[in-house]
């Protein structure tokens, strides 16, 4: 494969991942406390104005912490018709695709035999490259890397915001027939992560740091049309096909007047987290992407004070994160 190719592979995958639904992709969201705390601050200051007296002071924490046991629930809100109906036709993808793998599989085949891609194509950071964030990086015979730090008390979306560091891995089926493939990764992670909110008077706000290991699988080429659409399958998420792992959730409360701050930490020393996926089915010959990938989001809640951070270190006194192979379990279809 020759460096145009890979190249052009890029500027595909880079592409492709502008159209795909931003629910592909797990997102964090705090409730934007600011304007609830300088409406709390606003009424506290008029009766203290008018009357010395603290005594109507409690209604107003009562206010406040009752407004703050339900952000749980506002978060977690109902979908509109339009992403329940985007959820719907994503399962019913899904279930249609691992319908297709069973029925494979009630065929005699062969045993299985195990494939190891131990050297990524290419490395991307997506949706954008931040040339602050990444420290180093490299494809390694099964040792591919980076380094990034990102260290910072704002979100460039005003709430949720995130970049991915993703390792790109390319198969084939060598067989004429379709392939079911059970599919695996891990990454190895090293470094520190911090989060902090912001202080206030009234009520603090609260940072969210979450770095997540994930594995999508990418239909490249080969993979012919849609039955129901007619669209061309390749270069699309084979439904059903991504997985992911939690390496780290942070929330750190920033303090006020009457709670504490409670900044949140987590230390991790190459620790794997694995991802997988089962019952691929694979076409004769098409080609096959598997992304394996790290996302560090982070969220402010819509608050802008200096005194607030988030840091994820994976550069600092060794810090990396590890991406060694990907391992494919063959079901069926024998090599050529």
């Amino acid at each position: 494969m020759t460096t145009d190719d890979i190249e052009e592979i890029k500027t595909a995958l880079a592409a492709m991942k502008e159209r795909e639904a931003p629910t592909r992709r797990s997102t964090i969201r705090a409730e934007d406390q600011s304007a609830a705390a300088q409406s709390d601050l606003a009424e506290l200051k008029a009766l203290l104005a008018a009357n010395p007296d603290l005594g109507k002071l409690a209604e107003i924490l009562a206010r406040r912490d009752k407004r703050r046991d339900s952000l749980p629930a506002q978060q977690h809100r109902r979908p509109d018709a339009q992403e329940t109906q985007a959820a719907a036709t994503a399962a019913t993808q899904a279930i249609n695709a691992r319908r297709q793998a069973l029925s494979i599989l009630s065929q005699p085949f062969t045993p299985p035999y195990y494939v190891t891609l131990d050297t990524p194509i290419a490395f991307l950071e997506l949706p954008h490259q931040d040339l602050s964030i990444i420290q180093g990086s490299g494809i390694r015979l099964g040792w591919s890397w980076v380094m990034a730090r990102l260290d910072t008390n704002h979100s460039p979306d005003g709430y949720s915001t995130n970049t991915s560091f993703q390792f790109y891995f390319l198969w084939q089926n060598p067989s004429d027939n379709s392939a079911v493939v059970n599919v695996s990764s891990s990454m190895y992670l090293q470094g520190y992560a911090y989060a902090s909110g912001s202080w206030a008077i009234i009520s603090g706000n609260t940072a969210t740091l979450t770095g997540t290991v994930y594995l999508d699988v990418i239909r490249w080429s080969g993979w012919g049309a849609d039955p129901d659409t007619g669209q061309s399958n390749d270069q699309t998420p084979y439904p059903g096909g991504y997985s992911k792992t939690t390496a780290v959730y942070l929330q750190g409360f920033g303090g006020d007047l009457f709670y504490s701050a409670h900044p949140a930490q987590a230390i991790f020393g190459l620790i794997p987290y694995g991802v997988s996926a089962s019952l691929i089915a694979i076409p004769g010959q098409a080609w096959t992407m598997f992304e394996v990938g790290l996302q560090v989001g982070w969220d402010f809640g819509g608050a802008t004070g200096q005194d607030q951070s988030v840091i994820f270190d994976i550069a600092t006194d060794g810090g990396i994160a590890v991406c060694p192979f990907v391992q494919i379990e063959v079901l069926t279809g024998p090599p050529t």
